[in-house]
């Protein structure tokens, strides 16, 4: 497992300005009361949402108080996979900004969210060419808007694909192609993005966990022990 590290692009420290801006997304409004958020993103089928279990049982062990937001996707009215529309990841984007928003105003200590609201965007790039058309302005302008929202992470556990075939469960696609482009996506833009995400030091800023699939299950306490250390 690499520890991962979002900070600006040059070889210095996030300024101040941006590092208050952090600590304001992170803070409960009333009383500054913080939550910590920790995102488990990337492909499907890789086992997040069983490291997100995970993850709140041993915070339950600690005595933490936790919420789990599970994935919004499933709730979408609009399609998704390879008839994927802008509105689709328009709605699964905003709601989940506004759900995480809902759970933080409990008096908590973690919120485990499975998925970010930057998921549904390398999807919509995969299945681009395949949907109807819309309007490039507002795709640039929320793919800009949801990488820009990951600051308010406190810990993004990217997951990687495994060559295990994808198992149905009547909902996710199973094409493996399909789940490596869009891993791929996930790994480019946290590599590339202008939070900025690079593979380095991890003592400024939020962090980034990057698991290969098949180590969740290795030793899941050991795993869920190392990411929220």
């Amino acid at each position: 497992m690499k520890t991962l590290n979002i900070h600006s692009s040059s070889s210095e420290p996030v300024d101040a300005v941006d590092r208050l801006w952090l600590e304001g997304c992170l803070q409960h409004v009333q009383g500054g009361h913080i939550v910590k958020k920790i995102a488990v993103i990337g492909t499907h089928g890789v086992g997040k949402t069983t490291l997100c279990n995970a993850l709140v049982d041993f915070l339950k062990k600690t005595d933490k108080r936790v919420e789990l937001l599970e994935e919004v996707v499933r709730d979408c009215p609009y399609p998704i996979h390879e008839k994927q529309t802008y509105e689709a990841a328009e709605w699964i984007a905003l709601n989940q900004v506004m759900r995480e928003r809902e759970k933080e105003r409990s008096k908590i200590d973690y919120l485990i969210c499975d998925r970010s609201a930057f998921d549904p965007l390398p999807y919509l790039g995969v299945f681009r060419e395949k949907t109807a058309p819309y309007s490039m302005e507002l795709h640039h302008s929320l793919w800009a808007y949801t990488r820009a929202y990951l600051k308010t992470y406190h810990k993004l556990v990217l997951v990687a694909p495994s060559d295990k075939i994808i198992e149905s469960d009547g909902f996710r696609h199973t094409d493996k192609e399909i789940q490596l482009k869009v891993h791929m996506i996930f790994y480019d833009e946290l590599e590339d993005m202008d939070i900025d995400a690079k593979w380095c030091d991890p003592s400024q800023g939020p962090y980034i966990f990057l698991i290969e699939s098949e180590k969740i299950f290795t030793n899941i306490e050991q795993t869920c022990k190392h990411i929220l250390e």
